[in-house]
């Protein structure tokens, strides 16, 4: 597998990479003496970034700003913890050329933003206690698609055509095409852009947490906050995803842990988190209606 992926990835130097001034505010926002004027005069300095921010902040999940607010307003609203949520989500969108078909980059982040904010709720009631990772984990776990899409277009869709064709998840088929799964994908592309271990390790054995050693639980929650996206349609079509089949494959640790919380089943847990996602398409589709 090793010398699979090591060619899968040659090339790797040219595929996009996060903004500088994404990281370099998101590393401003983990300082323990950032100021908000501070980081409020970065991102108002790229138009893009600062209307895009306005834009999130104006969903109720991000805060539910008024229409007319400031980039300043916008911060001040979300604080220091939504800031950082916020500039990453629509950094990484930003990153991203468009994906070749039948591939979109709104289904593609609405998958990604919304796991992360499953998986950031998931973290908070689930005990876990940095839910800034397991949202930015989520946030970036299918990043090995968008690369295999991009460069491996042919074989992409390919496999894509061959998953239809057999009624089997897009995940099996490009595993059976690649010889790697995507994840594994994701895991070296965010490895070579610095990611810290614990993300890299989560993202690469999200399908498998039990392989993970240091990071089960990490992995876990980024696997079902995936799947509970899937379920709500909000990732690229799939023909082999079938509502709630995961959930008999979820691990014990996390079902015990919903039970904890005073569920009598996780079919109640998952109709909040339907509630909690509904507006996750809309900031994804005004975020690309922002002129770049």
């Amino acid at each position: 597998m090793s010398e699979t992926l090591d060619a899968l990835m040659l090339g790797m130097e040219d595929f996009p990479t996060i903004p500088d001034v994404v990281l370099e505010v998101t590393r401003e926002l983990e300082r323990e003496d950032c100021e908000l004027p501070s980081i409020t005069q970065k991102i108002a300095m790229d138009g893009v970034l600062a209307s895009r921010i306005v834009q999130t902040a104006r969903s109720p999940i991000f805060g539910g700003m008024m229409q007319d607010a400031s980039v300043e307003q916008a911060i001040m609203r979300l604080g220091i913890p939504g800031t950082r949520d916020t500039v990453l989500a629509v950094g990484l969108m930003n990153t991203l050329p468009p994906l070749p078909a039948p591939l979109s980059l709104t289904s593609f982040w609405s998958l990604g933003l919304g796991s992360a904010l499953s998986a950031r709720q998931l973290a908070r009631d689930f005990g876990y206690d940095r839910p800034e990772v397991a949202y930015l984990a989520a946030l970036v776990h299918s990043l090995g698609e968008a690369y295999l899409a991009l460069k491996h277009t042919e074989r992409f869709i390919t496999a894509f055509d061959g998953a239809h064709a057999r009624r089997q998840s897009v995940e099996g088929a490009l595993e059976d095409e690649f010889g790697v799964g995507h994840p594994a994908v994701a895991g070296r592309l965010l490895e070579s852009w610095n990611f810290p271990e614990e993300v890299v390790d989560a993202v690469a054995h999200h399908l498998e947490p039990e392989k993970s050693t240091d990071n089960a639980l990490l992995a876990s929650l980024v696997y079902t906050a995936d799947r509970i996206c899937r379920d709500l349609r909000l990732a690229p079509e799939d023909p082999g995803h079938r509502d709630r089949a995961w959930v008999t494959e979820l691990p014990a640790e996390i079902i015990a842990r919903v039970e904890d919380l005073g569920y009598p089943d996780i079919t109640f847990y998952l109709i909040e988190q339907r509630e909690f996602l509904r507006h996750v398409e809309d900031i994804v589709r005004a975020t690309f209606s922002i002129p770049t």
